[in-house]
């Protein structure tokens, strides 16, 4: 085992596998600290958490296939029909997938809640904003883009020659292409995707917490309740550990199909497929097209709306912005605002150095440490993290500490995948010269390795800032009001019927959200026409 191997395998053991062993045994112990299983079998037995695995299990498979067949469609209609606009597409897409969950939260309430702008002119729509239909029309939201992404992907990478000479001497016909291309190529992207949403429905915090409600709520939700509300850890890590289990199974699956893979650099064109369709079908593509379009499209719109204008009274939210901006303390929420924002300033700067710097320790390790790391992040939920982290270094390290470690863990899977494909980018002579002409260590990492990953490096520290600013699940669970960032704050905000603040403050993190997303679209851009 090469030395970063050994660096990686003990910078992940520190930040991940020591807290979940530690916050995992619990689920093992009495109330007197002895060994028994006692505990996860009395909680299988409440109704509740039984209760709460079905809907949890309920909602994450309805919205994955829900997400994989709008996205997937999305998809192919869009790279086989002359689509106006397919640009925007993608840039909403990317900018929905990327933000922040209180975001997503606020969007929803706004257009589909009890007094949302679209439910008060469709009723039936406030369906889409409460309860489990709810939950699961948000996570369909932030996961069209996931599937639709990775199907896209997959059909730009099909060599263009089979496509040619399908198209010949099929004459273009739209049901065989796709029967013989489009299907045998986009399958592994499919089940990729859904098993990657699948995990990200059933470890979502902040939509259930939110939207869901008591009646609704899921494993996640239970573990916070146990933890912070009922002071019950072990019932907490015994549904943590359940939990635990079920992602373990689903995460080897992921790292079987992911030893399949071959790492190579992103194509650099897409290629337009020739398919002859009837202007009726290409009618209900762009239809089609287009309502998804508005479907990730509107939360995203109604949120500055009111964040600058009041719904009920029709005029300027000048009172809840000069709140907002207002530095001093705020015995409401219990801080003042100067320090929220120092606060998720701070955070998102502490995980952009430490995190990449970690995600770089990940990219150069062998293959079989990047299975390991990534086996491990599906496997832990935020939450189950979260617990750990408060377990292991509650009494040692200081709460701005724990949360910037959690944000890191959070950061690790995109920031180590863009870094991975960077490094696979350069050429294997450049690196074995420079180890040749006697590069190691720091300086082969300094005058090596960061001008040649540059554009990946400036990705993924991006990605990493969008990522820290808008992680909810962690900061909620381990810090008080004190350590607060914008994302619980919009939360409180809500909680404590200031709607104005919290649609203004969601403004604001939606604004800095879109200007780090406009960025990381231009940087990947470039990146890819190299």
């Amino acid at each position: 085992m090469n030395k970063w191997a050994i660096t990686t395998l003990l910078l992940i053991t520190i930040i991940i596998y020591l807290p979940v062993v530690n916050g995992l045994k619990d689920a093992f112990l009495s109330p007197d600290n002895r060994l028994t299983l006692n505990t996860i079998l009395n909680t299988l037995s409440k109704s509740n958490i039984r209760r709460s695995l079905w809907i949890t299990t309920v909602q994450a498979t309805i919205s994955t296939l829900i997400a994989l067949f709008l996205g997937s469609t999305l998809a192919v209609v869009l790279i086989s029909m002359n689509i106006p606009g397919e640009k925007l597409f993608h840039i909403v897409g990317f900018t929905a997938f990327m933000a922040p969950s209180m975001i997503v939260v606020t969007g929803f309430l706004d257009l589909y809640g009890e007094y949302g702008f679209l439910s008060n002119i469709i009723p039936g729509l406030g369906a889409l904003g409460k309860g489990l239909t709810g939950i699961i029309a948000a996570h369909v939201f932030y996961n069209i883009p996931l599937s639709f992404s990775f199907v896209y992907s997959a059909l730009i990478g099909v060599p263009r020659e089979i496509i040619q000479t399908i198209a010949l001497f099929s004459k273009g016909r739209t049901i065989y292409i796709i029967k013989k291309v489009i299907i045998p190529y986009i399958s592994p992207a499919i089940i990729s995707s859904g098993l990657i949403i699948f995990i990200y429905c059933f470890t979502s915090f902040a939509i259930p917490l939110s939207i869901g409600g008591i009646y609704y709520s899921t494993l996640e939700v239970y573990i916070y309740r146990y933890y912070k509300i009922s002071f019950q850890p072990n019932t907490a890590a015994a549904i943590a550990f359940i939990q635990y289990l079920i992602l373990q199974l689903i995460a080897l699956v992921m790292i079987s199909m992911y030893r399949r893979e071959k790492i190579s650099a992103a194509p650099i064109a897409m290629y337009k497929y020739p398919f002859k369709t009837s202007r009726k079908t290409y009618f209900l593509g762009v239809i089609y097209s287009y309502t998804i379009l508005a479907y990730l499209l509107l939360p995203l719109i109604i949120i500055p709306i009111y964040g600058f204008i009041n719904p009920y009274t029709h005029q300027l939210n000048t009172n809840a912005w000069i709140n907002l901006l207002t530095p001093t303390y705020d015995p409401g929420i219990g801080v003042s605002m100067g320090q929220i924002y120092i606060n998720t300033f701070y955070y998102a700067l502490m995980t952009l150095i430490l995190g990449v710097s970690i995600s770089l320790f990940i990219a150069v390790a062998s293959p079989r440490i990047v299975d390991v790391i990534y086996l491990s992040l599906l496997s832990i939920s935020p939450l189950t993290l979260s617990y750990g982290l408060l377990r292991s270094y509650g009494g040692i390290l200081p709460v701005p500490l724990i949360i910037i470690l959690a944000h890191i863990t959070a950061t690790l899977p995109l920031a180590t995948r863009l870094l991975r494909i960077g490094y696979y980018r350069i050429p294997r002579i450049i690196l074995d010269s420079a180890r040749v002409i006697g590069e190691r260590g720091i300086p082969y990492i300094f005058r090596v390795l960061i001008p040649l990953m540059k554009v990946s490096l400036i990705t993924a520290s991006l990605l990493a800032v969008i990522v820290s600013i808008g992680e909810f699940s962690a900061t909620y669970f381990i810090a008080t009001s004190s350590y607060y960032t914008i994302s619980p704050l919009i939360h409180v905000l809500r909680g404590l019927r200031k709607w104005g603040e919290a649609d203004a403050l969601a403004t604001l993190l939606l604004i800095i959200t879109a200007s780090i997303v406009g960025l990381v679209r231009g940087w990947i851009e470039s990146w890819r026409m190299q």
